[in-house]
């Protein structure tokens, strides 16, 4: 498992804000400059010079100066790590529906599976939107897009804290449910499938949407990779979208 060490300091140093940082340095910047000063002054005057003749100085100086320049430059920081995360988090977005998208989720879940795969219970939904193409053709991409944007978000809604949701593409969608066994992922898929059923999207829209849905999970004879669960889930997709959509297939992995 990969342990992002920069991502982590880079949160670290978001929430330590930069009255603290500065506060710290300046106070590093005050002891260095009076201990400098005492050996430069005991280094090249014999005896040295009377304290209150040189300390003021070796205190000001850094104190009036450090806090100007290292708030300046921890204030660029914080604005070049915000652009950062930021960025980070817009490409694993899928932008239409504002779930993960496609190379998110991949990782993410590769990384579930190589951990927690062996012990314990995964299961996948492979998720598609029926005739999808002819609410395209029949109401156009604005309200098509709508659709998307608002299924998506019933059907994330359902899920739990630790389980992950994305889009893969067109009107594909998926989510791999933790701590779940594929009998108990039939009874999410199923209210998953009976939501997006009721939904209606007002008078310029469509008012018979439905998914289908395919469940595959980790017990049984398929190997912990999102791979193995996707080749499955899809199975049962095709199975569900043979016996007539708006349906779920697929229980125990065979």
């Amino acid at each position: 498992m990969r342990f992002h060490l920069s991502a982590a300091v880079e949160t670290l140093f978001l929430r330590s804000g930069i009255l603290l940082p500065t506060a710290a340095v300046t106070l590093l910047a005050v002891v260095t400059s009076i201990a400098t000063t005492w050996l430069c002054l005991f280094a090249f005057l014999p005896g040295g010079a009377p304290i209150l003749a040189w300390l003021p100085s070796a205190v000001a100086v850094p104190a009036l100066l450090v806090p100007v320049f290292c708030g300046l430059l921890l204030s660029m920081a914080h604005e070049l790590a915000r652009a950062k995360a930021a960025l980070a988090e817009a490409a694993a977005t899928d932008a239409l529906t504002g779930v993960a998208n496609r190379a998110s989720f991949m990782e993410r879940a590769e990384t579930l599976l190589a951990v927690h795969g062996e012990d314990r219970a995964m299961t996948l939904l492979a998720i598609d939107v029926d005739h999808f193409k002819r609410v395209n053709d029949s109401f156009g991409h604005v309200v098509g897009d709508r659709v998307l944007r608002t299924i998506a978000r019933r059907c994330a809604s359902g899920l739990g804290r630790a389980d992950l949701f994305a889009r893969l593409g067109g009107e594909e969608f998926v989510a791999l449910l933790v701590d779940t066994t594929p009998d108990d992922a039939r009874f999410i898929a199923e209210a998953m499938r009976r939501e997006v059923a009721a939904l209606t999207f007002g008078a310029d829209g469509p008012q018979d949407v439905t998914i289908s849905i395919g469940i595959a999970g980790t017990q049984g004879s398929i190997g912990p990779t999102v791979e193995a669960l996707m080749i499955a889930a899809d199975r049962h997709l095709y199975a569900a979208k043979g016996a007539g959509r708006n349906r779920v297939a697929g229980a125990l992995a065979a």
